[in-house]
């Protein structure tokens, strides 16, 4: 789901990454909280932060610490924001995407009624309460929050409805009605990545690949350097079995982001295809090596809030 950036909250616990083995004793860490929300009226902007003060009780030096996200402790910030700015649209919505997230629709629901309130074009208010309607199978309820969305919110971010409500209409089956909401949402907003990336997957479906082709022919003439469209429009000439047009418009993906490993399977399969082992060989090594694997990474963190920031 894509959501808009006007607020995230970033906290984190931290949790003690056992060092023991089974036969050692067990040693209950201690973690005490402090939660700290400044509000500045004239920026519109809260700057929260939690001070954790770690204890470890256990006999062993600890050499590093798993940091992760943890929902309690943003849902804790986001309280602390409310009853300091009780009449802020994007804080009930935050707070009603964490209720969400907890499966807890009603209230969810009754406090998104609260934020339209207070800012009636926000597209978020409509989004979560789609998502909520997804998630109770109250199908017809989420095409009809969208549709009415629609008609409220900016030309800004009506591709971003298009989109979603493109995933109302594949529940149902109705890919016709699927693919024209993509269409509509490219046309506001070519560079829509999710939109993009949903097109290519009901285009697969519905084999529309002509139109496929001809759709991203479009964009890229305006866009020529939008990879995706690029990729979209090789796997056009790819399910009409123009392999070498395929491979063109895949080199191309390559040479605008040589790290898209999708593009090089693509690329594998083709020279599969067509009886070129080695070069299929060669194409599925290279995106393994894309691929890559997960990192460990060891993080610190300052908790911050911030309404009008992009993070």
């Amino acid at each position: 789901m894509t959501k808009k950036n006007v607020l995230t909250t970033i906290v984190l616990c931290i949790i003690l990454v056992d060092t023991f083995s089974q036969t050692d004793p067990y040693w209950q860490q201690h973690v005490d909280y402090k939660i700290n929300v400044k509000l500045n009226d004239v920026v519109h902007e809260l700057d929260g932060s939690i001070e954790m003060d770690y204890t470890n009780n256990s006999l062993q030096e600890l050499t590093y610490i798993w940091m992760h996200n943890n929902g309690e402790k943003a849902e804790a910030v986001i309280d602390c924001a409310i009853l300091q700015n009780p009449y802020s649209s994007d804080f009930l919505i935050r707070k009603a995407e964490c209720l969400l997230n907890r499966k807890k629709y009603k209230e969810a629901l009754d406090l998104l009624d609260k934020a339209e309130v207070f800012d009636s074009t926000e597209v978020d208010i409509f989004l979560i309460r789609s998502d909520i309607y997804v998630e109770t199978n109250e199908i017809d309820k989420a095409a009809d929050t969208l549709n009415t969305a629609l008609k409220v919110v900016d030309g800004e971010e009506k591709d971003i409805l298009y989109a979603e409500l493109s995933d109302i209409y594949e529940m149902k089956e109705d890919f016709t009605a699927a693919y024209n909401c993509l269409l509509k949402a490219l046309k506001f907003n070519p560079k829509n990545e999710d939109a993009l990336h949903k097109i290519a997957h009901i285009i697969d479906m519905t084999d529309r690949y002509e139109d496929s082709i001809a759709l991203h022919a479009s964009i890229i003439e305006k866009e020529p350097y939008l990879f995706l469209a690029w990729y979209n429009m090789g796997r056009g000439y790819m399910g009409l079995s123009l392999y070498e047009k395929a491979i063109e418009c895949f080199e191309y993906v390559i040479a605008i982001n040589e790290d898209f490993d999708i593009v090089y399977r693509d690329v594998a399969d083709i020279y599969y295809r067509i009886d070129d082992f080695a070069k299929a060989i060669e194409m599925f090594e290279a995106a393994q090596e894309k691929s890559g694997g997960l990192r460990r990474l060891q993080l610190s963190y300052r908790a911050v809030l911030r309404t009008n920031a992009k993070i």
